[in-house]
């Protein structure tokens, strides 16, 4: 009889339970991070290249490169330079970018990329314009 008294007991609180919120209600309970719609894509066209080593002279360490329409428009210790909310990222820690051509604002982005010294490696990737070959994040 105790099986059975059990088995009762069990259906009775079951039944007593709530019956799930609907799913609107549901959302409200959940992070704003989960039903929110994803944000738009990026709508600059500028690239942003941080954290690299820049060879220029001297060399900066942790630099930023901002690039718009493929154009060099500004570059320096990161934190030095001013980037759009919706500019595209790409991080360049443990890589170095030497400059192909003239380091001047308004002037055409044509670097190539190292993931190890210039002097102790060959380009594993490159940027021209706004044509990116990188290497892969370590």
């Amino acid at each position: 009889m105790s099986r059975v008294f059990w088995l009762i007991a069990i259906l009775s609180l079951s039944a007593c339970q709530e019956a799930p919120a609907p799913k609107a209600e549901r959302s409200a309970e959940m992070p704003p991070g989960f039903v929110d719609e994803p944000p738009p894509p990026p709508t600059s066209d500028t690239i942003i290249l941080s954290g690299g080593t820049l060879l220029t002279e001297p060399p900066i360490t942790d630099s930023v490169v901002v690039i718009t329409d493929g154009l060099v428009m500004g570059w320096g210790q990161r934190g030095s330079q001013d980037v759009p909310n919706d500019s595209i990222g790409k991080d360049m820690r443990g890589k170095w970018l030497k400059p192909l051509g003239q380091m001047a604002s308004g002037h055409a982005a044509n670097f190539e990329v190292y993931s190890a010294p210039p002097e102790e490696s060959e380009a594993t990737g490159y940027v021209r314009g706004t044509e990116l070959n990188l290497p892969p994040a370590d």
